[in-house]
């Protein structure tokens, strides 16, 4: 993972002034869901819609939802 958002990591600055770090890349995909919901006899799966940054690095991920 370290290595596929090291492109976002570059561009963004250092010290107090770096916006992504791998723990802020964590945290924000971390709110992307799934859920299988029961209803009556059959079940339905449901994923939330990533944002336009959670798209990016998932994108930088190589991973497809």
């Amino acid at each position: 993972m370290h290595q596929r958002l090291q492109p976002l990591t570059d561009i963004n600055g250092v010290g107090s002034n770096r916006k992504h770090s791998f723990d802020y890349c964590l945290e924000c995909l971390k709110s992307i869901h799934h859920e299988t919901v029961p209803f009556m006899d059959s079940t339905t799966n449901m994923v939330s819609t990533p944002n336009d940054e959670q798209a990016h690095l998932l994108s930088l991920l190589g991973v497809a939802i």
